[in-house]
């Protein structure tokens, strides 16, 4: 992400504009949305980071759904805190994949690569 993510609402997506590859341009840098264009097995993996005295627990949606869940929790300390987790989809054409902002979150998301998002077909 380019740019910290503060104070998100409550399922909203979170959008990681900065994208590295991006082979088929199945994923929007704009709305932070994966669609399938081709039928397949998927992994998906997302990390992400909170800054000091921060909180936040993320999803993983397909379709509206969600299917995998991480919690990073900085506590009453000022440092970072990390949580990834992967998820493996059986995917078809036009099924959507976001990451979005759970219903726990006291703070924000860190930039410069601490937090990401990365799907790849098997």
């Amino acid at each position: 992400m380019s740019r910290d993510i503060e104070n998100s609402e409550n399922n909203t997506t979170i959008v990681f504009d900065n994208v590295i590859t991006n082979i088929g341009t199945a994923y929007s840098p704009y709305n932070g949305i994966f669609t399938c264009k081709t039928a397949g097995i998927y992994v998906f993996v997302w990390t992400t980071t909170n800054k000091d005295r921060t909180g936040m627990n993320t999803e993983l949606v397909l379709n509206g759904q969600w299917k995998g869940i991480t919690l990073s929790d900085s506590g009453n300390h000022d440092d970072y805190s990390v949580a990834s987790n992967t998820v493996v989809l059986d995917l078809e054409v036009g099924d959507q994949v976001w990451i979005r902002a759970g219903t726990w979150h006291t703070g924000h998301l860190g930039r410069e690569s601490r937090s990401t998002f990365n799907g790849f077909m098997l």
